[in-house]
């Protein structure tokens, strides 16, 4: 059990961060720290602007992860402490437009009007929301248990289901579950498959530690045709390799870009592979061929 102090040095950190630092963090720091400093703010203190803030920060990791009925129980949860809080209503109003909850939306989007009179920039009406979710895709109905903490419950509803999404949410939940072996063997089946891949947060989330430091894992990636993967996702970012990038707007898509893209991914597939089993060699080649990238350089020195 987390001590007030504590859990009040949590939710401050957590406020100076971003929530893509928080998800970097990973599924049991994210309960057992996070989410246990909230609860135990919640018990000790009145509600303040810190707790308010870390709400707003559970409501976004939430979305994040694909898990937007979630996420909405917190806005709604939030709407209920700090009624007069117009942005919470806006926020909330978005959510409910996206799975399909127009009535609900609207009524947010309204009472949000009423409380901050114009809307800030970002803030949209329910109307110019796609529905994103639909009830009875599994996909999403197993990250909305992941995130209540309930990966047998997901497993259950992957049973006899088949196709790179479900091995994905399948790896997600034997994550959650802390299963290395399922986790490794889920990615075994995913590295023979022809389907084109591309990762999101959710997939490095509940990807254990243990496993992110195993060199089977990185191996695994190694293996997979690259023409199988998907421009764009979620990877790893590493200090320094982006400057040997081309000179172009990566949000333009260029073929130049999407090279890079494919070619950046695989280095940090071999420094992590090289990290994983402490390959001095291969590190200083890495460090040798790309003086300013720093990750490679630093384990080069390391080793």
């Amino acid at each position: 059990m987390l001590t007030p102090s504590t859990a009040g040095r949590i939710l401050e950190l957590c406020y100076h961060q971003t929530p893509g630092w928080i998800l970097n963090q990973g599924y049991v720091w994210y309960r057992t720290r996070f989410e246990a400093a909230l609860e135990v703010y919640e018990k000790t203190y009145e509600a303040d602007d810190l707790y308010r803030d870390s709400l707003f920060t559970a409501l976004t990791v939430q979305d994040l992860l694909d898990a937007p009925r979630q996420a909405t129980n917190t806005g709604y949860r939030l709407a209920e402490i700090f009624p007069e809080d117009g942005i919470v209503y806006l926020y909330l109003a978005e959510l409910l437009a996206r799975v399909g909850r127009s009535a609900e939306a609207v009524e947010a989007w309204e009472n949000g009007l009423r409380l901050c009179g114009e809307p800030p920039e970002w803030a949209y009406p329910p109307k110019d929301y796609l529905r994103e979710y639909v009830e009875g895709d599994p996909i999403w109905e197993i990250s909305e248990l992941l995130i209540r903490y309930d990966p047998e419950r997901a497993l259950k509803v992957l049973e006899g289901r088949r196709g790179l999404r479900i091995r994905l949410a399948r790896a997600r939940a034997l994550g959650a579950l802390g299963d290395d072996r399922g986790v490794l063997e889920e990615w075994g089946a995913i590295s023979r498959l022809k389907s084109p891949l591309q990762l999101d947060g959710s997939d490095w989330f509940y990807l254990p530690l243990t496993v992110y430091n195993s060199p089977q894992f990185w191996q695994l990636l190694l293996e997979i045709d690259e023409t199988r993967y998907l421009p764009g996702g979620v990877w790893s970012f590493y200090q320094g390799l982006s400057a040997y990038g081309p000179d172009c707007v990566p949000r333009l898509r260029s073929e130049a870009w999407q090279r890079w893209e494919l070619q950046s991914r695989r280095l940090g597939f071999q420094y992590e592979l090289a990290r994983t089993i402490q390959d001095a060699e291969a590190a200083n080649q890495l460090a040798a061929l790309y003086p300013e990238w720093t990750d490679a350089v630093e384990l080069a020195e390391k080793l």
